[in-house]
């Protein structure tokens, strides 16, 4: 338990200054409020790498998750997302994930995703779809 715990504290620790040191100029961080059937209502931060992909962490009511969505221009919105997440009643997990992200042209702070993958591969690998609405704030 005391591992598992320092290595989030370590995780944080890294994430957090990645996340803060890339909103630089050149980059930007972006808070959302997301809705989906996996972890049902959150916050996510967002820090920019280039105009295709990110580096998110989120905090919901079903879990705490972090990771990389690297997409493309040639992708036009779908994207491969490995990343860790620590499910509250549970242990440290990593997912992969597929997804495809598409943002509504009139309504320019929403945007809505549709995921699938697999989690918990540590462990007995586990498949999982999920569907999401994320408002920009």
């Amino acid at each position: 338990m005391r591992s598992v715990r320092n290595m989030i504290i370590i995780f944080c620790l890294l994430f957090f200054s990645l996340t803060l040191g890339a909103t630089t100029s050149s980059t930007s961080g972006k808070l959302y409020v997301f809705f989906n059937t996996e972890n049902f209502i959150g916050v996510e931060l967002r820090a920019d790498v280039n105009p295709y992909s990110h580096i998110f962490g989120n905090v919901g009511l079903n879990y705490i998750s972090a990771g990389f969505r690297l997409s493309s221009s040639q992708t036009r919105g779908l994207y491969i997302a490995p990343m860790i997440y620590y499910p509250y009643n549970n242990e440290l997990n990593f997912a992969l994930v597929a997804g495809y992200e598409l943002r509504v042209e009139n309504l320019k702070n929403l945007y809505f995703s549709f995921e699938g993958g697999a989690k918990r591969l540590n462990n007995k690998p586990e498949a999982f779809v999920n569907f999401g609405v994320n408002f920009l704030f």
